[in-house]
């Protein structure tokens, strides 16, 4: 019971970097999705984000004591009740500052007019190609194009930080979830990144794993990874780097033939 505690403080501290990864942009050329909890945790570390002291040590620990009931240790468990309870105490301390602090700052950062939020797009969009054609020469053209074409099967398109993701227009409730509706998500089909790669996020459980072995299937040299924290479940190359957006591109129609066809799915 107390290692199932832990294991799960783990998994929120894994998300929690994640986050604050993607958000910042602070992993280099590496896509977050593609690095582990330590390199997440030790970029995090050198950056400047403005974060209390005792953050990144509540973080560490977490990670610590989640490596115990996470890996195996070829012995029995040494987590117990006063050692969960303190993670717990831990993870509240982490949730407060990523909920109340850091969270929040973000939501008055993005809190603009639409003519503000129209030129934000436009510097988005801007530094994205830019970017782009540096590492990936050539591609802004039929990028545009299937961002086009995307739009026409009424797909919402989203800019990131340096990236463009393709999500449903609607949420989906998951199967294993239940009908939740605080569990309902739009349904992410990929994050194309101007570092010239691409992957995937939140494709969870059964209907995820689906729509990554069919996504598998129609880009060659491309196998299915599968996390301990499916957030972060996505296609690699089967040497495990990430996937070129060249590939993506070059199998754009029957990429969005599948998201018409899973669109379809989705709905019903």
């Amino acid at each position: 019971m107390w290692d199932q505690a832990v294991t799960q403080a783990r998994k929120v501290l894994e998300a929690t970097c994640y986050e604050v990864c993607e958000e910042e942009d602070i992993t280099g050329k590496r896509p977050a999705s593609s690095l582990s909890l330590d390199d997440m945790l030790a970029a995090i570390e050198r950056s400047s984000i403005k974060i209390p002291k005792s953050t990144p040590k509540i973080m560490r620990v977490l990670q610590l004591f989640g490596n115990l009931t996470t890996h195996d240790q070829r012995e029995a468990s040494s987590i117990n009740e006063n050692i969960c309870t303190a993670c717990m105490m831990m993870l509240d301390e982490l949730f407060e500052w990523f909920d109340t602090t850091y969270c929040e700052g973000l939501r008055k950062k993005k809190t603009k007019t639409a003519a503000s939020r129209k030129t934000a797009l436009v510097k988005s969009a801007s530094e994205f190609y830019e970017q782009l054609e540096l590492n990936s020469p050539g591609l802004q053209k039929p990028l545009e194009e299937l961002f086009n074409e995307a739009e026409t099967l009424g797909i919402k398109l989203e800019w990131g930080s340096r990236s463009r993701s393709l999500k449903s227009n609607f949420s989906v409730t998951f199967p294993e979830d239940g009908n939740t509706d605080e569990l309902k998500r739009n349904f992410n089909f990929g994050v194309l990144k101007s570092t010239g790669i691409f992957y995937n996020r939140s494709c969870e459980r059964s209907l995820g794993r689906d729509y990554l072995r069919q996504l598998s299937a129609i880009i060659p040299n491309t196998e299915v990874r599968i996390h301990p924290n499916e957030f972060r479940n996505s296609i690699v190359q089967k040497n495990g780097d990430p996937v070129p957006l060249e590939w993506i591109v070059s199998r754009r129609k029957e990429w969005l033939q599948l998201v018409g066809d899973f669109l379809s799915k989705l709905k019903r």
